[in-house]
């Protein structure tokens, strides 16, 4: 093979490309709401589990 043909077929494509470019796109468009919410829910579990807490804590200060 010649040097050109070598370097013309060593590459990936435009199209080839944008598929890729397309589908992390896809896969970040349903994942990241998806984490975004997890960390919210996961604070607002943390806040309750912090008030029972406070609660059993004050219910023995009070006995």
């Amino acid at each position: 093979m010649k040097a050109t043909q070598a370097a013309a077929m060593r590459g990936f494509t435009l199209i080839e490309i944008l598929v890729v470019v397309a589908l992390i796109g896809l896969l970040a468009a349903f994942i990241v709401p998806n984490v975004m919410g997890q960390s919210e829910k996961a604070r607002v579990d943390l806040a309750h589990a912090n008030m029972n807490a406070i609660s059993t804590q004050l219910e023995m200060f009070r006995m």
